[in-house]
């Protein structure tokens, strides 16, 4: 499976909180949701969650080449004895772009954007001139797959005539120049390929020059914003249809500025040629177009008032009534009415865009998940659960004698692949605790070199693994109006307070005047793991007295516990408490929150813990 592995974010939370404060947090944790629901949780408090096109009325302007840049002496003579070479290429007509941006709120984004389209745009780089070499030559040669020969020659000339190569310049560098790695790379569920640029191969590579913080910040629209939508529109009982349009080449269409162009030489069967413009592989890539069309977005919205369409990347998407349809002419056929004008206007702009990729119905793929808008359901579409399946099969299989192995690369596919996956089913996050804890202590060791070092499939990864493969099975993914609406803790069905020490742990339920104590005195002097052993008791006995569908709210002082239960994300001794956790969950539809108490107002539970009952009879 082709995707990426990537690490989740734990935002810390604070040790301690006043009275006020403590409400305002858990009021704001309620709302945000558990992270580990990631976008999947919706409700009114998330409505005004910002888009990329509410983002470019914000967003600082795209800065140029600095000074010292433009003043290079060896990039200078290089660009200006070689004015073929270097050439601003691009179909948008920016003309009229500007103009349509005309009463855009960020004007010196809007020049920022328009000046990069018709001079080149800088991807916030710094070379560092007189750090890094002049010229650096950090071409591969040919693979010696003929098929992947044949499509880097094919898409050589196709660029070439476009006008986004130059000519051959023949077999050396000039001065100035830079050659990064090319790849002819599988497209996603295709056979055909797509030529990336690895800008971040190499001590010198082009990437380098280009920090994380310079290019973060600009959001993706994704299914939360969907999903708002669904709702505000659902009550109506009206049936509703999806729909998706695909931007073609998407990045090739921004133009980079000469002073980068000269350090994007592509080597293909040893002759050099340069690329004008925008490529995947970059660091900045995603920022340059998605700045572009932060305002396309913004035109499509504010000044054709088509209805709040999303965009992720080059895919725009959204929903409108099953019977509000439009003839566009150039495809000669009806399509839901704002994906038509969304095409008009990519027409009027020069943006291109292919029939085959323009889609709409219900239910509808959007960004690898199945949306069906009428009965309110996000999954994974069923070859793409076939494929999971499959591969969760392959990596469980036991050969006789000793336990399969797969180097730290196929981990790490696998992971990602199954990382992704849990933006449906994100209750299986401790599927991955295992395989996580052995890829991070694989690169500890071996560092750079893990790549094809040999990871063993013991019977604990391929036990997490077989009790996800069966919840995948029969998982139904997220269903928007039951499963991820936005709750409050006073909406709580069940709430218990909970404490623990290394000699007893103690959980109390309020609302019926009961409470439970355990010895722990003999269990491993792990107060960490019984403090959440403690919490992951009370939940399971509070889902025990409900038959389904309740929403259970535990309270806990250790803010790691809190941080645990926030993300599914925990080191491995813990790992049979969350599966157990997620097994009541997913099988009752349950629905649980953790929250963090002061000490100071955990009174009856440490009461409780000391053995002074009489004590704590007089705070209930």
């Amino acid at each position: 499976m082709d995707h990426r592995l990537f690490q989740e974010l734990i935002i810390p939370f604070e040790d301690q909180v006043q009275s006020q404060s403590a409400f305002n947090e858990v009021f704001r944790e309620a709302i945000r949701g558990p992270r580990y629901m990631r976008y999947n949780y919706w409700g009114e408090a998330d409505v005004s969650m910002k888009t990329l096109a509410d983002w470019s009325e914000t967003a600082a302007p795209l800065p140029g080449p600095p000074e010292a840049e433009l003043r290079n002496p060896v990039v200078l003579r290089t660009v200006k004895a070689n004015p073929s070479l270097f050439k601003i290429v691009t179909p948008i007509e920016v003309d009229i772009f500007e103009e349509l941006l005309i009463d855009h709120p960020n004007p010196a984004f809007v020049a920022s954007v328009c000046k990069g389209l018709r001079e080149g745009f800088w991807p916030l780089a710094n070379t560092h001139i007189g750090e890094y070499p002049d010229k650096y030559d950090g071409s591969l040669k040919m693979p010696r797959d003929t098929q992947k020969v044949a499509f880097l020659r094919e898409q050589r000339d196709i660029e070439i005539e476009k006008g986004r190569f130059s000519q051959s310049f023949g077999k050396k560098l000039l001065d100035g120049m830079y050659s990064s790695p090319i790849h002819a790379v599988p497209k996603r569920g295709t056979t055909d390929f797509r030529l990336v640029t690895d800008h971040s191969r190499g001590k010198y590579s082009l990437n380098s020059m280009i920090r994380y913080d310079d290019i973060s910040g600009m959001p993706f629209d994704n299914m939360k914003h969907l999903g708002e939508k669904l709702l505000a529109i659902h009550a109506s009982g009206r049936k509703l249809m999806l729909w998706k349009s695909d931007v073609a080449e998407a990045y090739r269409l921004c133009p980079m500025h000469p002073h980068w162009q000269i350090k994007q030489v592509v080597t293909i069967d040893g002759y050099r040629y340069i690329d004008r413009n925008n490529t995947f592989g970059g660091r900045a890539s995603f920022k340059i177009w998605g700045s572009v069309n932060s305002l396309v977005m913004w035109i499509a919205e504010h000044v054709l008032e088509i209805d709040r369409p999303f965009c992720y990347n080059d895919d725009t998407y959204g929903v409108c009534d099953a019977d509000d349809t439009k003839f566009y002419e150039p495809y000669g056929r009806f399509m839901p009415r704002n994906q038509c004008e969304l095409l008009e206007l990519w027409d009027l702009l020069g943006i291109p865009h292919k029939e085959k990729k323009q889609l709409s119905g219900n239910p509808l793929t959007i960004i690898g998940i199945e949306v069906d808008a009428n009965e309110m359901t996000m999954t994974l579409p069923a070859h793409a659960k076939e494929a999971l399946i499959a591969e969760l099969r392959r990596f469980i299989a036991e050969p006789k004698g000793k336990a399969p192995s797969f180097s730290y690369k196929e981990f790490q596919q696998f992971a990602g692949g199954m990382n992704a996956a849990l933006n449906v089913f994100p209750l299986l996050r401790p599927a991955l605790t295992n395989i996580f804890a052995r890829i991070s202590e694989t690169y500890r060791t071996f560092g750079e070199s893990s790549a094809d070092k040999q990871i063993q499939c013991d019977s604990t990864i391929r036990s997490d693994l077989d009790w996800a493969l069966k919840h995948i099975r029969n998982s139904e993914g997220i269903r928007i109006l039951q499963d991820a609406r936005a709750w409050k803790p006073e909406e709580a069905d069940i709430t218990a307070y909970t404490s623990s020490n290394l000699k007893s742990m103690v959980f109390w339920y309020p609302d019926l005047s009961v409470a439970y104590c355990f010895d722990t005195s003999n269990a491993p002097p792990n107060e960490h793991f019984l403090e959440a052993l403690c919490v992951t008791s009370a939940f399971l006995d509070a889902a025990s007295r409900q038959r389904s569908s309740a929403k259970i709210v535990i309270y806990t002082e250790n803010t790691g516990i809190v941080k645990m239960f926030d993300s599914f994300h925990c080191s491995p001794i813990y790992n049979p408490l969350f599966k157990a956790v997620a097994d009541s969950m997913i099988q009752h539809k349950h629905r649980l929150r953790v929250l963090h108490i002061s000490a100071k107002k955990n009174i009856v539970p440490n009461l409780l813990l000391r053995e002074s009952v009489s004590e704590a009879r007089k705070h209930v």
